[in-house]
């Protein structure tokens, strides 16, 4: 099947290397044009899944296609038995995004104005300098005072 210019395919690198951690449980290798073949499809099978997860979400008003439509075309589209990998994949990658924004988060406010992070570091600075000089790692009175 021919590719109109303006199509957009799916990364070939990152399927071939998929293909390849696939086939890697037994001895089984593929041949280029067989691996092209597989690719191609796959090319395919987003395209219909796209376009039907599209046409539902238009007929329900919406512009914006969500994982719930892409799920519901698999149904629509025959492909019932990917429906819970699916729920999984998107709960999994539902999780990751809340754990990178709460980490986001924590980094950005970690409850401290500028003048006790930099206390803070004056301490652990003067900790360092007894150390390195043999001393049992106390800081100095002048890193104390600045954090009362």
């Amino acid at each position: 099947m021919e590719h109109d210019d303006d199509e957009v395919g799916l990364p070939k690198s990152t399927l071939s290397k998929m293909i390849t951690e696939a086939l890697q449980d037994g001895n089984v290798r593929m041949s280029n044009d067989c691996r092209d073949a597989v690719i191609e499809c796959c090319t395919e099978f987003i395209n219909a899944l796209s376009a039907e997860a599209n046409e539902l979400s238009t007929k329900d008003g919406k512009s914006i296609i969500t994982a719930e439509y892409v799920i519901a075309a698999l149904r629509s589209l025959g492909f019932e038995s990917y429906e819970t990998e699916c729920e999984i994949a998107r709960d999994e990658h539902k999780e990751e995004e809340t754990q990178k924004r709460e980490t986001k988060k924590a980094k950005k406010n970690i409850g401290l104005s500028a003048e006790e992070a930099i206390a803070m570091q004056q301490e652990l600075f003067a900790k360092a300098k007894a150390r390195m000089e043999g001393g049992e790692g106390e800081p100095t009175a002048g890193a104390l005072g600045s954090l009362g």
